[in-house]
């Protein structure tokens, strides 16, 4: 729970305790169906204490977590059977000490509040609290009048991330549970809102590949961010150019070590700029080992606007002469590093490398294709925790700052806006969504907006107009918005490879590595593109957007 919803119960509990325990609890009528006498529950968030009471009363030995101090107390104040019941341990904490505990979790209103970067972590920790076959009972709003889209908040300051049932069913089933049941209700307090509550069992098969590539996360004694920054490079791979990856017959996967090295180069980048490097490396061996090749690699650029510079030139295929030195000295001790750390030292075997390719096995790869942004969020907070830990002046927050910042950098395509404001300008620029002719204020839309896939490959990115993109947000064009688009899509694509013809054939050739016919791509360019916009929306249960009105 963040601090501003932590900090809005800490200010209104007496009100939000006479709101629950003035209307029957909506998953009542489930627990005799659920739950038998002796069999220990535990409630996450369980708020009043009403539920755990209901569960009591029935015979079963219910627990709660409650990590607001008042809330715990005004549980007990209301129902005294609870006194000794509840604690404000975090689930991480709560799942280490009580492995396989509980028969049953209880998440009524909880997961809403949960964060995208926290949400593997939380997941995976109750998921060590269950025995098998034991149920989780999960309650999420699907719909509010009340959240701000653009800041996910309410009036009171209260985080709320809106995930589709479908979406959590998905996050939920590759981690190993099954749905059982679903229902749909309306607000018990009679507010504005539609909820779902999903009955799912947990397996309890093992090992999972999920359950392997957590195990390369938490194994070992942190010294040094190699492993974090593998694991997040494959996820970014896997959610944005899965098609990197060629399968096997050996049941691999087979990635160059470029593509990797080169992400690692972005993800290092703004720790080690500067005059003061940021430690990623506390084995007692100094720096990383890459630290003196990559520092002269930002000197060069720092006159060339950084890292955004360095980006285009590598995703385009041509660094200048006078820098590749540098990139290529980078780039031998990266791989070096690569090799000879996570490669090798990473999980059970899961990983190889031979010829300038890293293999990975199969059902490995299909997790992070299918969990893949779940992953980096994960990945990227322990990073940035790490990090603070290790460095007394670094802030968790400025760790995540820097993180980042590769991803936003890639984002500042400025080269093709101003390009495009020129066609603009001559009246000759029109909306890939609409047709409509654009002579002055224009916006560079992400096809696939860049929160689903953080890519803008300049495939990706077609002109609309600002009306058009702000309706557009983060939701994705439908396929039948995609039909009617293709041949403004196609145009587009032409100029852009016309004015830039690396640099476009250099990021189509990441979104389809197989074409090889440059007279005749637009078709299966199309086909790639089609097919990974239905893939997005699939892993990620994005919202689809049907195109302007007419």
């Amino acid at each position: 729970m963040d601090s501003r919803t932590r900090a809005y119960y800490q200010t209104n509990t007496a009100d939000r305790v006479a709101l629950w325990e003035s209307v029957e609890s909506p998953l009542a009528a489930l627990f005799p169906t659920l739950f038998t006498s002796g069999q220990r529950v535990l409630d996450v968030g369980s708020g009043s204490g009403r539920d755990m009471a209901l569960l009591l009363r029935l015979g079963v030995d219910a627990r709660g977590l409650e990590p607001v101090d008042q809330l715990r107390a005004a549980a007990v104040a209301r129902h005294p059977e609870l006194a000794g019941r509840i604690v404000a341990l975090p689930a991480e904490a709560h799942a280490e000490a009580n492995p396989a505990a509980y028969d049953g979790i209880l998440l009524s209103a909880v997961l809403m509040h949960i964060p995208d970067s926290e949400l593997f972590d939380f997941v995976i920790a109750l998921r060590r609290l269950l025995r098998p076959g034991g149920v989780a009972v999960i309650s999420i709003p699907l719909e509010r009048d009340d959240v701000d889209e653009s800041t996910g908040r309410d009036a009171g300051g209260r985080l709320f991330v809106m995930r589709g049932e479908s979406q959590v069913m998905l996050f939920f089933e590759r981690l190993g549970f099954v749905v059982e049941n679903h229902y749909r209700r309306n607000d018990a307090a009679g507010r504005n809102a539609t909820w779902a509550t999903i009955v799912f069992r947990y397996s309890g098969e093992a090992p999972r590949p999920i359950d392997r590539i957590e195990s390369i996360i938490n194994r070992d004694r942190k010294t040094a961010t190699y492993k974090l920054a593998l694991l997040r490079a494959l996820s970014e791979i896997a959610t944005n150019t899965p098609s990197l990856a060629v399968p096997l017959g050996s049941g691999e996967v087979r990635i160059p070590l470029s593509e990797i090295a080169q992400l690692w180069a972005a993800y290092y980048w703004p720790f080690l700029a500067g005059d003061q490097p940021v430690p990623q490396n506390w084995n007692g061996r100094g720096p990383v080992r890459f630290q003196s090749e990559l520092r002269a690699l930002i000197a060069v650029y720092q006159s060339q606007n950084g890292l955004t510079s360095y980006l285009w030139d590598v995703q385009s295929g041509r660094v200048p002469s006078r820098f590749d030195g540098f990139h290529r000295a980078a780039m031998r001790q990266i791989t070096t590093a690569l090799k000879t750390g996570p490669i090798r030292y990473a999980g059970e075997n899961e990983f190889r490398h031979a010829g300038g390719f890293l293999y990975v096995k199969a059902d490995l790869w299909r997790e992070f294709v299918l969990m893949g942004h779940w992953i980096t969020d994960s990945v990227v907070l322990r990073w940035a925790e790490l990090t603070a830990t290790q460095v007394d002046w670094m802030s968790v927050s400025g760790a995540v700052e820097r993180l980042l910042t590769s991803v936003d950098a890639r984002r500042q395509d400025l080269t093709v806006r101003s390009f495009l404001a020129d066609r603009a300008a001559a009246g000759t620029l029109e909306s890939a969504w609409s047709g409509r002719g654009i002579r002055s204020a224009f916006e560079l839309d992400h096809i696939i907006p860049f929160a689903l896939r953080r890519d803008s490959s300049i495939w990706n990115l077609v002109p609309a107009t600002p009306a058009e993109n702000r309706a557009k947000s983060d939701k994705l064009p439908t396929v039948a918005l995609l039909h009617a688009s293709e041949e403004r899509i196609v145009g587009h694509w032409r100029l852009i490879h016309e004015w830039d013809e690396a640099r476009f054939r250099a990021d189509a050739g990441r979104l389809l590595p197989a074409l090889g016919n440059w007279y005749n791509w637009e078709k299966p360019l199309l086909k790639a593109l089609e097919e990974a916009v239905e893939a997005t929306a699939v892993i990620r249960g994005a919202d689809r957007w049907g195109g302007p009105a007419a």
